[in-house]
């Protein structure tokens, strides 16, 4: 039990230390109303910040999208449905790096 209890204390130090750094403030997502962006924070910021879609260039996002999907399994959530991964896809290519 100490062990766990050490280890709660060390992701508080590492989480107040982080909202207190100098990091720049998260970009808005771009089309942020639009029913993609929704869906992004609803179902991908259920286990994680909802990444931006600059973060990769539009050729990389079929990887991550298809290797977020195969996370939400493995932790007995629901796969996006077709419909839904296309979406979010097309939605992250649109606005990705140039």
């Amino acid at each position: 039990m100490l062990k766990k209890s050490n280890n709660l204390l060390y992701c508080a130090a590492l989480l107040s230390s982080a909202c207190n750094s100098s990091l720049p403030a998260p970009q808005p997502l771009p089309d942020a109303a639009s029913p993609a962006a929704q869906l992004m924070v609803k179902r991908c910021g259920g286990c994680h910040g909802v990444p931006h879609p600059t973060l990769h260039p539009a050729n990389e996002w079929a990887n991550v999208v298809f290797r977020m999907q195969k996370h939400i399994t493995q932790k007995g959530r629901p796969a996006l449905a077709p419909d839904e991964k296309l979406a979010v896809l097309e939605y992250l290519q649109k606005h990705a790096q140039p």
